[in-house]
């Protein structure tokens, strides 16, 4: 276990995330994050509490008029219970109001920050405060990450990832798609923090049949994997598609001289001119 000042990189590069996710980074009088999950809330609090001690935070929860008040059992925290009629669903603020902390803990932040290595870990617990999926038609699958404007430090983060996303200011929000990304993400156990988003995530990630390729990916790359003779049954297991569909890039560029194909004992080969 690789630690920062002696405290464990990962939990807190997720915590990291949540708080600059779910939390007031102008306060310099508490620290504060927002969620709706009650998991994720002991999370941040286990590791706020093994690792500063002697803190004293408070919960305060927010109910719907349908939902019932949860009662949570953490020593040395003060509870406060509301109602919330505009709420769709229960959710709680985690405080901690210390300044010295505070000074600490924003120290801690900037320090995460500068870690490239760290950056898969921040943005599991940013996406566990503001991620969220979306399935539509067509066999749509979209992750979001929702944000007012655009997030410069979130930014960096994907790019270092390569995960190519867009901002939309109309869903406030920035949009990732095809199983690339998905499998980038995947990789990185993007959703794992958040038991709700993990369980959806990883349902999601699994329906995906094939890779989808831009349009002409085939036919403008096939020409590198044909130095040397191959069949259309190969080059469709390179490309993970049907060999009927290969077969048909093939034939296109044979019209236009770009490949040759010959037969040995039955069986036809391709290769570049």
């Amino acid at each position: 276990m690789t630690t920062i000042l002696g405290i464990d990189e990962i939990k807190l590069a997720e915590c990291v995330g949540l708080w600059l996710a779910e939390g007031d980074s102008k306060s310099n009088l508490e620290i504060t994050i927002t969620n709706n999950c009650k998991n994720i809330i002991y999370y941040f609090h286990s590791f706020m509490n093994s690792t500063f001690q002697k803190i004293r935070p408070r919960i305060y929860i927010y109910k719907t008029d349908k939902d019932n008040f949860e009662k949570f059992e953490l020593n040395n925290v003060r509870y406060r219970y509301y109602k919330d009629n505009r709420a769709n669903k229960t959710y709680y603020i985690y405080r901690i109001a210390d300044t010295k902390l505070v000074k600490i803990w924003h120290k801690l932040v900037e320090k995460v920050k500068t870690k490239k290595y760290l950056y898969s870990h921040i943005l599991r617990g940013f996406f566990a405060g503001e991620g969220n999926l979306k399935e539509g038609s067509h066999n749509n699958r979209t992750v979001r990450i929702s944000q007012g404007k655009p997030n410069n430090f979130l930014e960096i983060m994907l790019k270092e990832l390569n995960v190519d996303f867009r901002f939309s200011e109309r869903e406030r929000s920035y949009v990732i798609t095809s199983r690339k990304n998905w499998s980038i993400l995947a990789q990185k156990r993007i959703a794992d923090l958040h038991p709700v988003k993990k369980s959806k995530f990883w349902r999601i990630f699994n329906e995906f049949k094939e890779w989808h390729y831009s349009h002409n990916f085939i036919r403008n790359n096939i020409l590198e994997h044909l130095d040397e003779p191959k069949t259309s049954r190969q080059l469709a297991c390179e490309f993970s598609r049907g060999q009927g569909r290969l077969q048909k890039v093939l034939t296109k560029l044979k019209r236009e001289n770009k490949v040759v194909n010959y037969r040995i004992r039955s069986i036809d080969y391709w290769v570049k001119r």
